[in-house]
């Protein structure tokens, strides 16, 4: 069966005017989360390490997407080409997808 991402579940994003980022915490297994760019601009999307820097995983240009592997309690960040942070996701522990829009 094929499943088109917009069908799963929605992941909130939070911004990055609402103070630091969580701490990394890694549990369980893998699934894939398709991230959806809404923005004016094209953004890297970073996963944050143990010791809370973001290491960049793509650039998600307009209106494009990007598939991503990942687990329960990783910690992704989003950031203008700049690297000024915009915001983050915490995925829970199924496939979701996650829209990147302007705050």
């Amino acid at each position: 069966m094929i499943v088109s991402p917009e069908s799963l579940n929605a992941q909130s994003g939070n911004p990055a005017t609402e103070g630091p980022l969580p701490a990394f915490k890694h549990c369980g297994g893998r699934f894939d989360v398709f991230c959806f760019n809404e923005r004016p601009a094209a953004v890297h999307f970073s996963k944050m390490s143990s010791s809370g820097e973001p290491e960049c995983f793509g650039t998600i240009e307009v209106g494009a997407q990007m598939k991503q592997t990942t687990g329960p309690g990783e910690v992704w960040q989003t950031a203008d080409l700049f690297g000024q942070p915009l915001g983050h996701f915490v995925f829970d522990d199924r496939s979701a997808h996650a829209i990147i829009i302007s705050v």
